[in-house]
């Protein structure tokens, strides 16, 4: 009975030593992955995909979009689908701002931040306008407005200067 007892235990010895080696490398796995991203982080671009409403609460489809970097940079122009919505991907991370605008509405702007490998979800909402002709000189260009009268250039600063 001595012989069968002492087979017995090493049989109980490899099985608690499977085991082991077993938990070890699934304990190992799980820290390497932690490891990975807490020390590395996530890389890469991010996204955005923004819905633009109504006051109305109906889908604004064909509404201009136009999403630019914090430093000035236009990333992307281009119009909302039939459901109102619009997805820019390969942004790198940072902060943006994207406006929004639509014949017979008030544009509307909002600033946003871009995450590596993840999605920015922005709701826009347009109001109606309550004066189109405001409406339509946004839709051209605000800023070409403010900036009307301005001298651009040298000549035109000494031609805007003569009496």
């Amino acid at each position: 009975m001595g012989v069968e007892e002492t087979k017995h235990d090493l049989r109980l010895k490899r099985v608690q030593v499977t085991v082991a080696i077993l938990a070890g490398t699934v304990t190992l796995a799980v820290g390497l992955y932690n490891l990975k991203h807490t020390m590395f982080g996530k890389k890469g671009a991010g996204s955005v995909r923004v819905h633009v409403r109504t006051d109305k609460n109906q889908p604004a489809s064909k509404a201009t979009i136009e999403i630019s970097m914090a430093q000035g940079g236009v990333v992307a122009s281009a119009e909302t689908g039939s459901d109102g919505t619009y997805a820019k991907n390969g942004l790198a991370p940072g902060n943006y701002t994207v406006k929004t605008g639509r014949s017979g509405f008030q544009p509307d702007m909002v600033v946003f931040a871009v995450e590596p490998g993840e999605t920015a979800e922005l709701n826009l909402t347009l109001k109606s306008a309550s004066n189109p002709i405001q409406s339509a000189v946004e839709e051209v260009g605000a800023s070409w407005i403010k900036n009307l009268g301005m001298p651009h250039t040298k000549s035109e600063e000494k031609r805007d200067s003569a009496p």
